[in-house]
């Protein structure tokens, strides 16, 4: 028993431990889009309930994204919360950017900068699958 809680607690702090910064694309009062650093935004924690994901309340006028920068740009399993909210999700890593959204009905993952390497495309694959089974 002891042993299922530390491996549970490693999983856990590793989710947590990963590094993540996000911001808002919204609209400006011309309808330009903006991105605004939101320093409390943590979708690692938001998504990781059974709640659906909503963004805490901000006074920006039609927010339409959501971007986090973190040190992987492999989606966690419970990424897919914050498109079915209805906002394109971005993550960043150093290099790279990956699109999460939903179009014609569907979860579609692409990249918008970079390409995923050889070790990601199974974890990327796994991804889709597990949220093919949830949706």
């Amino acid at each position: 028993m002891k042993f299922l809680i530390f491996v549970l607690c490693l999983l856990t702090c590793s989710v947590y431990a990963q590094d993540e910064k996000c911001s808002v694309i919204h609209e400006d009062t011309k309808g330009e889009p903006q991105n605004t650093m939101v320093p409390t935004l943590k979708v690692i924690e938001l998504t990781n309930t059974e709640r659906e994901f909503t963004l805490p309340q901000l006074n920006l006028n039609k927010i339409t994204s959501v971007m986090c920068g973190r040190n992987s740009i492999l989606p966690l399993e419970n990424d897919y919360k914050v498109p079915l909210a209805g906002y394109v999700f971005y993550i960043t890593d150093s290099e790279r950017v990956l699109v999460i959204e939903i179009s014609d009905g569907k979860l579609q993952l692409r990249m918008l900068t970079g390409e995923f390497t050889e070790k990601e495309i199974p974890l990327i694959q796994e991804f889709a699958n597990q949220v093919r089974t949830i949706l």
